[in-house]
């Protein structure tokens, strides 16, 4: 059966979402909310910084479609694509409140099953490439990681919910100064904060639709929060017969140094694809990763194995890292 087509109607449409995408024409997302209040207890109290305990968070990542979605995009896109994904790393910078004494970075990544932290001054050369390590299935995780000139962090992981969520605390701890590490010596805090973040990220969006030469929309985008450059262009978009868009973040320049505001930072990424068809029936798919840091304080004691041995670790300043990334697809029938 051949679909006939209002050509005013199917013109209207595609203004519409044509204004919907210019408005977006910088590439940045304006509002980057904070990580749900009840994720960063639940990884506080994951990681031991507070000795209060919190259920596990339920996870915004939508895997399943319901019924009524299946059903629309077996009766409407068969044929379609639409992929998208999105990972955000960053670079913590340090400072010492003693003058003279230098300042390092730590660079981490959290990937879905495997987390790297890069010190920029390791004191073994070794470790010059950084520190790779699984996050642990069931139980946290805490290591040590030395680094030269008393430089050194304590490395706090948490499993991974549902390949969305991730949790790591990062602690300034060393050996005080007439101990070395084979001595059951404390770690004591070594007054270093944090001062400054730079975030990279990663992104892609992909989708086309299988129209049988009817003219259809698609548009792919990418678009990211203030504290990552937005990548040019940020968005393809075709309004052709069996339309195929693409788009990959690539950011022009360095990411920029973001000062850390009343301890707190945060960036995100957001890749999508929008898919109307001439009848009016979209698809929709969204892929968004944000990357929180907020400084916090160890309030009891810890402890860590270094060769063997058990050393204490003191409170004090730390700071937890929360990854959060979200999933939605979406399906509507054109008005009646």
């Amino acid at each position: 059966m051949r679909i006939r087509i209002n050509s005013f109607l199917f013109f209207l449409l595609l203004s519409c979402t044509i204004c919907y995408a210019q408005e977006q024409h910088s590439g940045i997302i304006k509002d980057l909310p904070r990580i749900n209040a009840e994720i960063t207890k639940y990884f506080l109290s994951a990681t031991k910084l507070k000795s209060e305990t919190f259920p596990i968070p339920v996870s915004s990542f939508n895997y399943e479609l319901n019924s009524e979605a299946k059903t629309l995009k077996e009766r409407y896109w068969i044929g379609s694509e639409a992929q998208a994904e999105t990972s955000i790393s960053v670079e913590l910078f340090w400072e010492s409140p003693i003058q003279g004494k230098p300042s390092f970075s730590t660079y981490l990544e959290l990937d879905q099953e495997s987390f790297l932290a890069k010190l920029s001054d390791p004191f073994s050369a070794s470790f010059a490439g950084g520190f790779k390590m699984a996050f642990p299935k069931q139980e946290r995780k805490i290591v040590f990681l030395e680094g030269s000139e008393r430089r050194s962090i304590i490395v706090i992981l948490t499993p991974v919910i549902e390949n969305s969520l991730w949790g790591v605390a990062i602690c300034p701890r060393h050996f005080q100064e007439d101990a070395s590490q084979y001595d059951v010596s404390t770690l004591k805090d070594t007054g270093y904060s944090l001062k400054k973040l730079r975030f990279a990220a990663k992104a892609s969006a992909r989708g086309k639709i299988s129209t049988v030469g009817h003219p259809a929309y698609a548009r792919a985008a990418i678009l990211v929060s203030p504290e990552l450059n937005p990548t040019s262009p940020f968005e393809d978009v075709s309004r052709v017969a069996d339309p195929k868009v693409s788009v990959i973040y690539r950011p022009k320049g360095d990411q920029p140094l973001n000062e850390v505001v009343a301890g707190l930072g945060r960036a995100g990424i957001e890749a999508s694809l929008n898919l109307t068809l001439a009848s009016g029936s979209r698809r929709n798919f969204k892929f968004s990763s944000t990357l929180q840091v907020e400084s916090v304080k160890l309030e009891t004691e810890d402890s860590v194995i270094i060769d063997g041995i058990i050393h204490p670790v003191a409170g004090g300043d730390c700071v937890l890292i929360e990854r959060a990334d979200a999933r939605e697809e979406n399906y509507s029938e054109a008005l009646k």
